[in-house]
């Protein structure tokens, strides 16, 4: 079985690995941990600046790859396994996500949620809602309610305030 986790958000990746953890699986699953860096473009304040543009494309593969990496070492030492799998794309997230799931085969998605609904999900768009209306398997959505998303970035940023 090959289940592609997509990683976005600490919080969430947090979510979808304990789901992940607490699930019984096949011993032949492979687990592929994907982060979706947005395409270079939307940013589109730091186009006249074209180091500013590498430096926040950096930034963001930095970022992600540190996302994907904490993922995979819980799943690591949880299930002492090497078939856990790392990989960045570049693009919009819904399509990237759909691209690679097809390309890879992959039997199932887990991604997490934000639970937006109304103006916000309208404003902000939905890559969850996207994903399962035209994913070519079947996706598992771990819900985390916004509040406890708003909770855990507050505690981040005072932690960093200190450091």
């Amino acid at each position: 079985m090959k289940v592609l986790l997509a990683a976005d958000h600490e919080s969430f990746n947090e979510a979808i690995a304990d789901f992940v953890i607490n699930r019984s699986w096949e011993t032949n699953t492979i687990f592929r941990i994907v982060n979706v860096v947005p395409a270079i473009y939307e940013y589109a304040y730091a186009s006249s600046v074209p180091e500013l543009m590498m430096d926040l494309r950096a930034d963001a593969k930095n970022n992600a790859g540190i996302k994907v990496r904490h993922m995979a070492l819980k799943l690591r030492d949880h299930f002492h396994l090497d078939n856990i799998q790392e990989v960045i794309l570049e693009g919009h997230p819904a399509e990237m996500l759909l691209e690679h799931a097809e390309q890879w085969h992959a039997d199932l998605i887990i991604m997490g949620s934000h639970g937006r609904t109304g103006l916000k999900k309208f404003l902000m768009g939905s890559v969850s809602s996207a994903v399962l209306d035209h994913s070519p398997c079947s996706v598992i959505i771990v819900r985390q309610k916004e509040t406890q998303v708003q909770n855990n970035e507050m505690a981040k940023e005072k932690v960093e305030a200190r450091v």
